[in-house]
């Protein structure tokens, strides 16, 4: 049990590297109001080193595992771009679905299905990068992220985790 609890706590402060490492190159430095995902803006590598190195501080990483991350980071980055193509037009199908005489409950049904097996590829992909950076790692590095999560989530199983 307590083995299962680790391995979901290292998958999950990796996620965590994943969207930290990912909103630094786009949310606040990058153009746009919507950061990485709006646009074809690139992503800078030294913004993802620097989210990693922050998010990894207490493993100690070397700077050839932070340019490996940071080149992972981008790539799942470029690859969950695609996930945001179409919302738009989604949003339209929603509204005219809500707009006629009566609401088209197949549509939303489909519309629903759709959203959801792009969620189901996203996550997919997510966990594809968590386990390529966990692969970056050293065993002693991922125990010491393990290790400082627990720390931070307090004695109740509670806390703020990663902050």
């Amino acid at each position: 049990m307590r083995r299962r609890l680790l391995i979901g706590s290292a998958v999950f402060g990796l996620l965590g590297l994943t969207v930290l490492t990912a909103s630094a190159c786009g949310r606040h430095h990058g153009p746009g109001p919507h950061g990485m995902f709006h646009g074809d803006e690139e992503i800078d590598l030294d913004h993802l080193r620097h989210g990693a190195r922050w998010m990894l501080r207490s493993a100690d990483p070397t700077d050839e595992q932070l340019d490996e991350i940071a080149i992972l980071a981008k790539g799942a980055i470029e690859e969950l771009r695609g996930l945001h193509e179409g919302r738009d037009a989604h949003r339209a199908e929603i509204a005219a679905a809500f707009s006629g005489d009566a609401v088209d409950r197949d549509a939303l049904e489909r519309l629903r299905s759709e959203a959801l097996a792009r969620m189901e590829d996203g996550s997919k992909q997510v966990v594809e990068v968590l386990v390529q950076v966990a692969e970056v790692l050293t065993p002693e590095q991922r125990a010491t992220l393990i290790a400082e999560h627990e720390k931070r989530r307090g004695s109740h199983g509670r806390g703020h985790g990663w902050h």
